[in-house]
């Protein structure tokens, strides 16, 4: 420690009642054990720290590589968040299972769900897609569909019935694909079953 012209190596006291502390030699002041404030802390430079652990921190730009939750499991952000980089994560595609889908030749053009898909052609415009992880809502999820030009898949219906085969399962649905005239077809279909 370095008091008016004075150097300590060590100064050891319950209190230190100050209004600056300054480095000696360099810009930095290390604390070489853990430093508890009892009150606020404020910063007006840059604030550089392994791992902070507060109820609250309020800052106008924070930077770092991990932000974790600390006592609670997820992380709150209170009012509005702004995002100007991309988000990533696994959880945020809203679709189970989506797919493009050629019948004409049984197969997978595009998968874009969160798990990946076969596709099984049954007979001519009978498609069965499944998936290994078993839906949520079990056999009772949302999908959507629709054809395209080729194949003339005009008409696509899902669940046909409560057969095994044309019933929808918690990882499988089954399309029937008609032309405009309402005969099976074979063509491209794309489709979506929402998480």
């Amino acid at each position: 420690m370095f008091f008016g012209g004075v150097s300590a190596p060590v100064l050891s006291a319950s209190s230190i009642l100050t209004d600056t502390i300054t480095a000696r030699v360099g810009t930095s002041v290390t604390v070489a054990s853990n430093l508890q404030v009892d009150d606020n802390l404020t910063t007006t430079g840059d604030f550089y720290a392994g791992k902070v652990v507060s109820p609250l921190v309020q800052a106008f730009a924070l930077e770092s590589d991990v932000l974790r939750p600390n006592i609670n499991p997820g992380v709150t952000v209170e009012g509005g968040l702004v995002v100007t980089g991309n988000i990533s994560a696994p959880n945020l595609n809203p679709f189970h299972v989506a797919g493009r889908i050629n019948g004409i030749g049984s197969v997978n053009l595009s998968s874009k769900g969160r798990y990946t898909f076969t596709i099984n052609r049954l007979s001519q415009g009978f498609y069965k897609i499944s998936w290994a992880t078993p839906h949520p809502d079990g056999a009772n999820f949302i999908v959507l569909c629709q054809g395209e030009g080729t194949g003339g898949t005009w008409n696509i219906i899902s669940d046909g019935n409560d057969t095994t085969d044309l019933a929808n399962s918690p990882t499988s649905v089954t399309f029937i694909v008609r032309n405009n005239t309402f005969a099976l077809t074979d063509g491209i279909v794309n489709f979506a079953i929402l998480s």
